[in-house]
């Protein structure tokens, strides 16, 4: 049964505070973006020759590779990837698809190789785990086939094998360890199917999916090691700074909204309602003498956000006993056309007492009219409502 939805509950998405940031960067995108950036600031010897960049600086730190982990779309990755499936001799581009999620998750633990902090340990543990289980025996197949048959291919024009050679330089020993997947008893063989290659996209997804959940639970406390290096502890201020004129930026939206209805339009607040709820009283088989709650009675219904006790106060009296709800109905009311001469005076055909669902269902077919009505041996319940926090 479906309790239906309220109106604060069907309020637009869209006008929430804060749906439409300015700068909707979070800080490991940012990271992330700049770390991608850094690979275009090279550096130059005193021959004025070419002598790296700038993308050490973000694979050694052990915050930009999690900001690195946690920026990669997964969503985007599937979506490419159901895109080439659904084309005709895609087996080549289903597996440059694999490959290169093979080659992301590798350049994060190579990444990671050399730095001692917990949260770099972590992740590593969690790669290694991850590759051993299943991740590098699904994967031999597809590189073995893809090799063998020439499936993925190089950019340019004759470029062969070239790709799949370098993934396997590329790739850390922990991809070779594992031997040939065993499933259902068979050995993996040779036959490299679309569905075996969708399979291993699958357990990619999923894995790298749990290392990102791992990720974001560690950045927050690397962030705050003091054992970065002197560079990237500076960008990291940096960026986590930027954060803060970012926040300023996003304030616009709602500062523009209050600008015009508050001042332009001059409208304001209306003052707060109380909130009003219904109780049922149960009194303490214990106790055999009736209890009376007089009207403005506090009842404390929990605490709020800062833990201020809610406080509501009866509207009415209440006599409180020993009944309680034996059934609840509605009473169906019934008036058949076709009976005369009920059907020129109004009169009811039949008296129906069904449940409420029901009930309103066969009321909405014949167009009858509906009645609430409780059947107990003797019930009783008050309305209270707020009367404030204290």
């Amino acid at each position: 049964m479906n309790p239906g939805t309220d109106r604060r509950q069907r309020f637009p998405p869209a006008l929430e505070a804060g749906a439409f940031p300015i700068d909707g960067t979070s800080l490991e995108n940012r990271l992330a973006m700049m770390g991608r950036l850094a690979r275009q600031l090279l550096f130059f010897d005193l021959q004025d020759r070419e002598a790296g960049d700038w993308s050490e600086l973000f694979l050694g730190d052990e915050s930009c590779v999690l900001a690195r982990i946690l920026a990669t779309d997964l969503e985007t990755c599937l979506a490419q990837f159901l895109r080439d499936l659904r084309k005709p001799l895609n087996r080549a581009q289903l597996a440059a698809h694999v490959i290169e999620l093979a080659l992301e998750m590798d350049l994060w633990y190579k990444s990671l190789a050399a730095n001692t902090a917990l949260a770099a340990v972590a992740v590593r543990a969690r790669i290694r785990e991850l590759v051993s289980q299943h991740l590098a025996a699904d994967m031999q197949p597809i590189m073995d086939v893809s090799t063998a048959q020439g499936l993925y291919r190089g950019p340019g024009p004759g470029a062969g094998f070239e790709r799949m050679a370098l993934a396997r330089t590329w790739l850390d020993p922990i991809w070779h360890h594992a031997t040939r997947a065993v499933r259902d008893g068979r050995t993996v063989d040779a036959h490299l199917d679309v569905d075996a290659i969708r399979r291993c996209f699958s357990a990619f997804l999923g894995a790298m999916s749990r290392v990102q959940e791992l990720a974001r639970e560690l950045l927050p406390g690397s962030l705050v090691t003091q054992t970065h290096a002197p560079a990237a502890g500076l960008l990291l201020t940096f960026a986590q700074l930027l954060s803060v004129v970012q926040r300023k930026f996003n304030q616009f939206p709602d500062r523009h909204i209050d600008f015009y209805y508050r001042d332009c339009l001059r409208f304001t607040p209306r003052p707060g309602r109380l909130e009003s709820v219904h109780l049922v009283c149960t009194r303490n088989a214990r106790f055999s003498e009736r209890v009376a709650l007089r009207a403005g009675t506090a009842l404390i219904a929990g605490k709020d956000a800062t833990g201020t006790d809610i406080e509501f106060r009866a509207d009415t009296d209440l006599l409180v006993t020993d009944a309680k709800v034996e059934k609840v109905a509605m009473l169906l009311l019934e008036r058949d056309p076709l009976i005369s001469p009920e059907r020129d005076f109004d009169y009811v055909t039949r008296v129906k007492a069904t449940p409420p669902m029901a009930a309103f269902f066969a009321s909405s077919q014949r167009g009858s009219i509906r009645l609430i009505s409780c059947k107990a041996s003797a019930v009783r319940s008050t309305r209270a409502g707020t009367a404030g926090r204290g």
